[in-house]
């Protein structure tokens, strides 16, 4: 099947194809997902990304979701561009974080998030 791959630390314009093409933002990667058609495996590093971040969608849209397609599996964790072996998976070492902060104003332990999904 197809992978793509998720990088917050990626350069600008990436397709997905690899890590160092890597998409910069999950939803850029979850429309692909949608042209492909499904049967997609989505790798994401390390790092925390935002449901509002990406093409199309609209800085700050409370009401922009992730939404995941049946044929797509999302897997977090990886250790991404810059590591010695990207595709290194450790959850608890390679925190990969869907927040639901889309200001990043959040105050420390406030829950509304989504863990190494």
């Amino acid at each position: 099947g197809v992978v793509l791959f998720v990088d917050d630390d990626a350069k600008a314009g990436g397709d997905g194809a690899s890590w160092t093409t890597a998409f910069r933002s999950l939803q850029d990667a979850l429309a692909a997902v949608r042209a492909v058609g499904g049967g997609v495996e989505v790798r994401v590093a390390q790092g925390v990304y935002r449901a509002d971040d990406g093409a199309g969608v609209t800085k700050g849209d409370r009401e922009v979701s992730f939404a995941l397609d049946v044929a797509v599996t999302v897997r977090g964790g990886y250790a991404g561009i810059g590591a010695v072996d990207p595709d290194a998976r450790d959850v608890k070492g390679f925190v990969t974080t869907l927040s639901g902060d889309l200001a990043g104003d959040d105050a420390p332990g406030f829950v509304n998030r989504a863990e190494n999904t």
